[in-house]
């Protein structure tokens, strides 16, 4: 496991709690692959974006990792 995206994760977690969300099981499932390092942050930036139908090239940017 790798101690740096997963503290990513938590920091991104906590987050979406502090502005009254929740994270959905589905971004849940990709968080899990991300930390144990089956796919790179953009990949799974790329993911989530699909799942709710929002075009890449309209979101904003970050660092991949």
């Amino acid at each position: 496991m790798d101690t740096d995206r997963e503290q990513q994760v938590d920091s991104a977690r906590h987050s979406q709690q502090l502005s009254g969300g929740d994270i959905s099981d589905s971004a849940q499932q990709l968080n899990e692959e991300y930390i144990a390092g089956a796919m790179t942050s953009g990949e799974m930036r790329r993911r989530i974006l699909a799942e709710y139908g929002q075009p890449e090239e309209q979101a904003p940017q970050t660092r991949e990792s």
